[in-house]
């Protein structure tokens, strides 16, 4: 099988000379090869491919993507913000600021939040008394 990848590798344009380039492409990559530079971690490289979108945060501190929910600070209530994830891996978002990344958006978790106790303090209105509302008024005609 890989003698036939050479074999095709040999008869495509790569090994063919180029007009502009009055040389074969490869022989042109390859008088240059020693110019190349490589990464020590890979994995750095990684956020310089992520896809970018802007999403406005909502009252709650989250912001909707693909149908799905994601909490951000609170400072950026009614903000406009940019977003940056991984389309393989998208349970995982970054909020950028200036090219910086700033915070990491996680799911909204539905089971944590409905077992989240709230401070249910209301304040007690009194009843609405009709006879001090009239009595301040005059009988009149």
């Amino acid at each position: 099988m890989l003698y036939f990848a050479m074999a095709s590798l040999r008869r495509c344009s790569i090994n063919r000379q180029h007009s502009a380039l009055d040389a074969c492409p490869l022989d042109v990559f390859m008088a240059q090869a020693h110019k190349l530079r490589t990464v020590s971690d890979p994995a750095s490289l990684d956020p310089l491919f992520f896809k970018r979108v802007f999403r406005k945060v909502n009252p709650d501190a989250t912001i909707s993507l693909n149908n799905r929910l994601y909490e951000v600070p609170p400072r950026y209530v009614g903000q406009k913000i940019e977003v940056r994830f991984d389309p393989a891996a998208a349970d995982c978002l970054y909020s950028y600021e200036n090219d910086y990344c700033v915070a990491a958006a996680r799911p909204v978790s539905f089971t944590d939040n409905a077992r989240a106790k709230r401070n249910r303090e209301t304040q007690q209105i009194p009843p609405i008394s009709f006879e001090s509302l009239f009595s301040g008024q005059q009988k009149g005609g």
